[in-house]
């Protein structure tokens, strides 16, 4: 998947983007920088099929592909900022995501909070 980062040094937390439909994560420029304004760090992947990630425009065989995007980038952040507080922000169909993500992982939750817009 295509990754999109948005560093701060020692942020006081670090937080997963994901976007909605038919969308990638470049369209959260604004909503990273306002966000490393306040001393957090944002990483994202596009989806799969969505922006600059392969695949067929659009298309997943189920929703559930979604999920692994969600556990990599997550993985990835806690790679990155070890120490600060997670953070999961889920826009549109990437709030659904999220939410989705919280039912099939409870025992992967180790998320200071989620926001969904």
């Amino acid at each position: 998947m295509h990754e999109w980062h948005w560093p701060v040094e020692s942020p006081r937390g670090a937080v997963a983007l994901l976007h909605g439909a038919g969308e990638h994560c470049g369209r959260y420029d604004h909503v990273a920088k306002r966000l490393n304004q306040a001393g957090y760090a944002v990483l994202g992947q596009d989806l799969p099929c969505l922006g600059q990630s392969p695949g067929r425009r659009g298309h997943i065989n189920s929703f559930d592909d979604y999920l692994p995007v969600v556990d990599s980038t997550l993985q990835r952040l806690r790679a990155l900022y070890p120490s600060a507080p997670q953070f999961l922000y889920g826009h549109s169909m990437g709030g659904l995501i999220a939410v989705r993500w919280l039912q099939s992982r409870p025992q992967q939750q180790r998320l200071q909070g989620i926001i969904l817009t």
